[in-house]
């Protein structure tokens, strides 16, 4: 008992502590054709996931994800602590960002992520909520 007299729920606390101790981890389909966006954001992603607030936003996305920069498109698809990159874009996505890739580094880096988005240079479609787990995942460790 807890010191409300409430009985703890166990079953959730083994739940979450199983599904914490596995790592999130990224795959890439096709690795052999993959496009430079698509093995670029796979590096960004490993690195920002040796951070434990990087697999707290991994794990807060659902659905698949559409990226699209420079004329090349890819699919992040979350899933159970799973990310797999895919060429090309998902039919329905939950959320969609689209640039230059260049605004795109340079928000992967931390540098102009707003001024981006309110010039144009990025544009974001999606729940904010979804969004905002996906810029801080694909920022880069400082």
């Amino acid at each position: 008992m807890d010191q409300h007299g409430a009985q703890p729920n166990t079953q959730l606390a083994r739940h979450t502590e199983s599904e914490l101790s596995r790592r999130v981890s990224v795959s890439i389909a096709e690795a052999e054709t993959m496009n430079l966006l698509g093995l670029m954001l796979a590096s960004v992603l490993r690195r920002r996931l040796e951070d434990p607030s990087g697999e707290r936003h991994a794990r807060a996305l659902r659905g698949e994800v559409v990226i699209e920069a420079s004329g090349m498109q890819i699919t992040l698809g979350f899933d159970s602590g799973q990310i797999r990159i895919s060429r090309g874009a998902a039919d329905k996505p939950c959320a969609r960002l689209e640039g230059a890739l260049d605004a795109l580094l340079a928000a992967s880096l931390g540098r102009g992520r707003v001024r981006s988005v309110l010039t144009g240079r990025l544009r974001v479609r999606g729940g904010p909520l979804t969004l905002w787990h996906l810029l801080n995942l694909v920022r880069c460790p400082t």
